[in-house]
């Protein structure tokens, strides 16, 4: 670990009226990060068929945080993972849930109404479909995988929801009013 990461902590923690700025799942996924893909934490000797030359490949820590290989790895996998096997061939919108700063730090410290606060937001937006598509039979229902992203790209606390949502309309764009 870097010498000066652990008292840039310590500072922050000290001038942070709740002495814990920094969440934990934070500090851990950096400090993971920092050993990700370097040799000296693991690696394995891998051997080119066609030329012959032998090389090393760092592991990977292959968790989720802040590690851009990883996490760039991980989306791949599974963007290909959802349109092969779980959304069928029809249109997909992106919708977004971000939250003002009060709620967000207040969802940081009550984690348990976080699943409540995402049902809320994907019953609004399947009330947005349906009142866009007026020839929907009456047990039409949502289709829609969402992710929680915790913090964003200063590792502030930053708890928001993209969400990939099976479009209702195959015609044209349904924008609700």
């Amino acid at each position: 670990m870097p010498r000066h990461l652990q008292t840039g902590w310590e500072l922050a923690r000290a001038s942070d009226a709740d002495g814990d700025p920094i969440p934990e799942y934070v500090a851990r996924d950096f400090r993971q990060y920092l050993s990700c893909g370097i040799l000296a934490h693991g690696f394995a000797r891998a051997r080119c068929d066609q030329c012959g030359q032998d090389f090393l490949v760092a592991f990977s820590r292959k968790g989720r945080g802040v590690c851009p290989a990883c996490n760039t790895r991980r989306m791949a996998a599974t963007a290909a993972h959802l349109v092969d096997h779980v959304f069928p061939q029809v249109p997909v919108r992106q919708w977004v849930l971000s939250l003002p700063k009060r709620p967000r730090y207040f969802l940081h410290h009550h984690a348990d109404l976080v699943n409540p606060v995402l049902g809320i937001f994907l019953q609004e937006v399947e009330l947005a479909l349906l009142s866009c598509s007026p020839d929907a039979p009456a047990n039409a229902r949502l289709g829609a995988v969402t992710f929680r992203h915790r913090f964003g790209s200063a590792l502030n606390a930053n708890l928001h929801f993209p969400g990939c949502v099976i479009d209702g309309d195959t015609v044209s764009p349904c924008v609700p009013d």
